[in-house]
């Protein structure tokens, strides 16, 4: 059976090869084009969810700023409201009240731009009926069936409730033909949607608990939608951006279908032109196929004719020369055939030989080369190796790619260290003068690259300090022929140091503070007028210079005096800016109150922490004990009940609220090492007054009872989260006086594991193996955490654990004659709630 043709076999292999290739092509070709499309329409999806998220943060941001600005505009009889009412952008109605006031004052504009009684009147009656909110913080929620918001803000100064218009944000969405919306509250009620509207959404798996936006591909029934989610965590709201893959993705069927025409058109073509490229091969081929035939049947008279003009019309040429060399040396054959056979044999052997020796040659050679590049890879510093052209060799550590955030390799040394252009000159002659030893090496290589910094500043993230030596390398003529680099990571030795500094500096800013604390009382009071002497001075239409620069100048010193050195830092910046301006004679104004702003806000957070840290209040007077006690004695004295009433309660007495001011700050400390999240501790009425001598015992020993809240009473975040609570454990205290003012009731509540009896009565009974507790009410069982040396931690603790601060609170209550009452709910949280006798 004839087998196929070489025509045919090199026809179908080309053929084969273009299909493959064409195919692949295309399949690639298409691929590419649906991930490009998948890629862009992402980015689209997701940013105009985030462009409506932040046009809804940016209302309700700009809206309770300008509703703040007027309530506290409302405290100068003076200012028109009305007219600023009119002119605010977004705040349709306000009303608002100050701690301290019966009664609540109310704003809303006169006219509106949707120019419709009817909406004129509902926001009348929403300012009369509107009932406020009692949670602290920002609440918001949609009115029904109008773009309107209506948010309530409550702090401990104030109340404030507004509503915004939200216009802007139903004409972004509605106006987008392309992307449909939908946005929805924390409870998966829709406040507005545009578009396709999707039932059952499911978008919660991509709301991020930090808020971050997120996007992804999901699968409704039998279509796919391309869905970004992007949202306002504290305030609940989502906003899903949505497009179905279908409409996305409708050009790519067009170029495909067209991309396939082309591939086929460009196949045909192929084929035609490789039908005549193989006719064109294999004749020349079967011709000499011919002679090959008449040469192996002894016939050395025929000649091969190729009529070609290539490397086949020589071969065919030599293959007739062949035939004819052959037909002259038949009749040597034999003495050839044998010395044929001996060389063969030799070259047999040598091959061989010659095979194993490459081989173990090879073989050495690799495990040579492994065994250094493992060598050189386990470094922890940096090694490169340059020459005289300053080239860098291949071989370098793996370090280098961390280090010099590049490979070396193929680069020269200005690349790797990022030489600026003009230095170039002179590290080339410092390469000239270190490679031909003009100076001894040790010298010269002092004269380069010692150290390389990446960064802006130590404090950046992407800061990273190296230190550079250099080492010859010799050849056989003791000539320096490369410079070996090595690079040590200095980068944490630096940051050590300079933390160190700068707690040496924080440490000697504390000793100057406390050394001379009432003048540097009256100095920040000083500063306080400065601040509101420059806001006056930067934000007038004509800023002084002269005068900003003064106060700038007295903030440099002032502050360089307590070595407060970042605002003398920012002092001195501010102050240059005011000069390098009134040098030129161009006025930035932006750029002033920019800076203004921001000294602002370091020197306000400075003077927060540094109070807090110091215990200072700049309206407190330090009185000498000695003469308080005396004037105490003097005024009991006296006939004058309500002096005495009045000495008592604003001078002998201090707000309850003080006593927690420790505890604040512990739970901050405990957070980190229990693994924990805890709330900012909240003290309600803690500017209730009491004798801090009568109960100064009692709340120092309260320590045992916050640490075993923060210990055993809040859960770990994942718990708290599979019990759909906040991530954040939430300790608080509530201050009351009850009994006609008889008696202090003081509560600490927490929302955490609460108390198990069952656990209570199980550590009795291993405790106590020969009694019985089965007959104590779970209420009686759980009051044991009281009791001397009892503890449930299966382990002691620095926090908690070793089952006596309980028994000391217990003890001090008894001794002051109160009461504690416990309430608690498994899974819920506790109460403990003190009733102590109040001091006179």
């Amino acid at each position: 059976m004839k087998g196929i043709g070489l025509k045919a076999k090199t026809l179908l292999g080309l053929s084969a090869l273009l299909l493959v290739a064409i195919a692949g092509i295309l399949i690639f070709t298409n691929l590419l084009l649906i991930s490009d499309k998948k890629a862009y329409v992402f980015e689209n999806v997701l940013s105009n969810a985030e462009k409506v998220r932040n046009l809804i943060n940016e209302n309700i941001q700009n809206s309770l700023f300008q509703a703040e600005s007027l309530a506290m505009l409302s405290q100068n009889e003076n200012q028109n409201l009305k007219t600023l009412m009119d002119r605010q952008e977004l705040v349709d109605g306000l009303y608002f009240s100050f701690s301290g006031e019966a009664n609540r004052k109310t704003l809303m504009k006169t006219t509106f731009p949707k120019n419709s009684e009817s909406y004129f009147d509902f926001v009348s009656n929403w300012i009369e009926d509107a009932k406020p909110s009692n949670a602290l913080g920002v609440t918001v929620k949609k009115i029904p069936s109008k773009n309107t918001f209506e948010l309530n803000y409550r702090d401990d100064q104030k109340h404030l409730g507004l509503l915004i218009n939200m216009d802007n944000v139903w004409s972004q969405i509605s106006g987008d033909t392309v992307f449909s919306y939908t946005v929805v509250d924390g409870n998966k009620r829709p406040l507005w949607t545009s578009g396709e509207n999707l039932n059952d959404f499911p978008y919660e798996d991509l709301i991020q608990a930090n808020g971050a936006s997120a996007s992804k591909e999901v699968s409704i029934g039998d279509e796919k939608y391309l869905v970004a989610v992007s949202s306002l965590p504290k305030l609940g709201i989502h906003v899903i951006s949505y497009i179905s893959a279908k409409k996305a993705y409708a050009v790519v069927g067009d170029l495909s279908v067209k991309t396939i025409s082309f591939g086929l058109v460009l196949l045909g073509s192929s084929l035609i032109l490789g039908l005549w490229f193989s006719k064109r091969l294999t004749g020349p081929i079967e011709a000499l196929m011919e002679g090959a035939n008449f040469v192996a049947q002894g016939n050395f008279d025929h000649e091969v004719e190729v009529r070609t003009r290539d490397e086949l019309s020589v071969l065919g040429t030599r293959f007739n020369f062949m035939s004819g060399k052959i037909k002259d040396l038949l009749g040597e054959k034999e003495i050839i055939i044998e010395e044929l056979k001996e060389a063969n044999i030799k070259i047999e052997d040598y091959s061989k030989n010659l095979e194993k020796k490459v081989e173990e040659r090879t073989r050495e050679l690799k495990s040579a080369n492994d065994f250094i590049q493992a060598m050189i890879d386990s470094l922890d510093q940096g090694l490169f190796v340059f020459g005289p052209d300053l080239k860098c060799s291949p071989v370098y550590t793996k370090a280098c790619e961390t280090l010099f955030r590049k490979s070396p390799a193929g680069l020269t040394y200005n690349e790797v260290l990022d030489v600026p252009q003009d230095q170039n000159a002179r590290i080339e002659k410092w390469a000239n003068i270190m490679f031909s030893e003009k100076l001894p090496f040790e010298s010269a290589a002092t004269l380069g690259v010692n150290e390389k910094v990446y960064g802006e500043s130590i404090e950046s993230d992407d800061y990273s300090m190296l230190k550079l030596h250099y080492h010859p390398m010799r050849d056989e003529e003791e000539k320096i022929s490369n410079v070996v680099v090595v690079a040590t990571d200095k980068t944490d030795e630096m940051r050590a140091i300079e933390e160190t500094r700068k707690k040496e500096r924080y440490v000697e800013m504390i000793f100057k503070i406390l050394a001379t604390k009432k003048q540097f009382i009256e100095f920040i009071g000083e500063v306080d007028g400065y601040i509101k002497s420059l806001d006056e001075v930067i934000e007038a239409p004509q800023p002084s210079y002269d005068h900003a620069m003064l106060i700038y100048h007295s903030f440099n010193g002032g502050f360089g005096m307590y070595a407060v050195d970042s605002l003398v830092t920012e002092a001195r910046k501010c102050e240059q800016t005011v000069v390098d301006m009134k040098k030129k004679g161009v006025l930035n104004h932006q750029l002033l109150i920019d800076q203004k702003n921001a000294f602002k806000e370091s020197y306000h957070r400075f003077k927060q922490e540094t109070f807090d840290t110091l215990g200072f209040n700049s309206s407190t007077v330090e009185i000498d004990q000695a003469i308080l006690l005396y004037i105490n004695d003097l005024v009991q004295q006296t006939d004058n009940r309500e002096l005495k009433h009045v000495f008592n309660e604003k001078i002998m007495k201090v707000p309850v609220e003080e006593f927690f001011v420790p505890y604040k700050k512990l739970l901050e400390s405990l957070g980190p090492k229990l693994g924990k999240e805890f709330a900012p501790l909240v003290v309600h009425n803690g500017d209730l007054r009491v004798d801090p001598d009568s109960y100064r015992e009692f709340f120092s020993l309260l320590v045992h009872l916050f640490r075993n809240c923060a210990d055993h009473g809040i859960e770990a975040p994942h718990i708290r989260e599979e019990r759909n609570k906040t991530m954040e454990g939430n300790i608080q205290v509530h201050v009351g006086v009850e009994g006609e003012g008889s008696r202090l009731k003081l509560v600490v509540e927490d929302d955490g594991n609460g108390i198990d009896p069952a656990r209570i009565r199980k550590k009795l009974q291993e405790n106590n193996p020969n009694k019985s507790f089965t007959e104590e009410t779970d209420q009686d069982i759980i009051y044991h955490i009281f009791d001397q040396d009892f503890s449930t931690a299966e382990q002691v603790t620095t926090i908690s654990g070793r089952g006596v601060g309980m028994s000391a609170i217990k003890d001090i209550v008894d001794r002051m004659n109160g009461q504690i009452k416990l309430e608690s709910v498994v899974g819920k949280g506790t109460k403990f709630i003190f009733d102590l006798p109040i001091s006179y």
